[in-house]
């Protein structure tokens, strides 16, 4: 996390940066600043990953006193802070359940609900788990080694019948055993586990 001093415009590196307003939803306010070049006119601008306006002038976290304009950063239209995003998924790859990850992170945010729903924990997964795994995704298949393949799948109750359930999908699986060592290669979800859908998945 940066300071939250006023950014460098990502247009024109080293021009004067002035504070410009706020904008979003009250309680959701984030920083707007004002850059002006000496080469060009004015204009706004906001960081990629902008900041929350604090709301009091100490930070627990921190440890020391901040600025309005100092606040958390957070993704654009999300009311909860990156950091909290961070620490849920965390939660989640130590075994927490969606239910539990998603009270946590509703019972650290002030006004944040008392649901002990799991669809926040599950959304965020969606969203920001491809990004933090991107880096770490192997790009081809190993050369040399052992490779297990399996599948499984997912069943969901029709809301027709208490006693009927259907196939949601099928989730198709890749483990490697390179030089001794085991690794989840590949995850990927299919509607089905037809040969078609391995071909798609498979090396």
């Amino acid at each position: 996390m940066r300071s939250g001093a006023r950014p460098e415009c990502g247009r024109h590196p080293g021009s004067r940066v002035q504070f410009f307003g706020r904008y979003g939803a009250p309680g959701r306010e984030r920083q707007r600043f004002r850059c002006l070049p000496s080469d060009g006119p004015a204009h706004t601008f906001t960081e990629p990953l902008p900041r929350q306006v604090a709301g009091h002038e100490d930070c627990v976290e921190c440890e020391r006193s901040i600025a309005a304009h100092q606040g958390l950063q957070a993704p654009r239209c999300y009311r909860f802070p990156a950091r909290e995003i961070a620490r849920t998924l965390v939660g989640l790859g130590q075994g927490q359940t969606y239910r539990q990850a998603a009270e946590r992170a509703r019972g650290r945010l002030a006004g944040g609900g008392d649901s002990r729903h799991g669809q926040l924990a599950a959304d965020w997964v969606e969203v920001f788990a491809p990004v933090v795994f991107a880096s770490r995704a192997p790009t081809s298949w190993p050369d040399h080694g052992t490779l297990v393949l399996d599948h499984f799948y997912f069943r969901l109750r029709r809301s027709d019948s208490a006693k009927r359930s259907y196939f949601a999908w099928h989730v198709l699986c890749a483990l490697a055993y390179v030089d001794g060592q085991r690794e989840l290669w590949r995850l990927q979800a299919f509607t089905n586990a037809t040969p078609a859908s391995w071909r798609e998945f498979g090396p």
